[in-house]
């Protein structure tokens, strides 16, 4: 199978949708507590703003027949005079996800690959991320590409009192 990576289109919200909520589903089952059922993050409103925003960077993986198997979202975080923070233009790979039908094929890695191919064009310092701990694929998928934990966020769930 070919597959093109491209920047998103208008035309690609149905499909970008329909991989949101297998992505929502998967948080859903990892953190029930915290992430609800069969929703997407953004509709066809929001996607259509982002995929025209120069401030992002959104691209797609697409078949021979131009249906989307994957998407990455990314955005550039910039700190600039920041009283703690040394000046830095970081490509913040914001969602990365491959139909579940299709992964296995590398899919993945291409859309990776030219995420941080687009942040070494743009003159960002680095490309960031942040990935939940139950999702053991996604963790090891990053680490073979060469990431490693910059922080740890950590909880601990407070018992409500009645």
């Amino acid at each position: 199978m070919n597959i093109c990576i491209r920047k998103a289109r208008p035309k690609d919200c149905n499909e970008v949708i329909r991989l949101l909520k297998q992505i929502s589903q998967l948080h859903h089952t990892g953190r029930p507590d915290i992430f609800k059922p069969d929703v997407s993050k953004y509709n066809s409103e929001d996607l259509r703003f982002k995929f025209t925003d120069p401030e992002q960077y959104i691209i797609v993986a697409a078949d021979e027949e131009d249906h989307v198997l994957g998407y990455a979202f990314s955005y550039y975080e910039i700190k600039h005079d920041h009283r703690l923070l040394v000046d830095r233009k970081i490509l913040y790979l914001d969602d990365l996800c491959v139909d579940d039908v299709c992964r296995g094929m590398n899919i993945g890695s291409q859309l990776f690959d030219a995420a941080l191919a687009h942040a070494k064009e743009t003159g960002c310092d680095s490309l960031e991320l942040n990935v939940w701990e139950f999702n053991t694929p996604a963790v090891r998928f990053y680490k073979k590409h060469g990431m490693t934990v910059k922080y740890s966020r950590m909880e601990l769930p407070v018992e409500k009192t009645e």
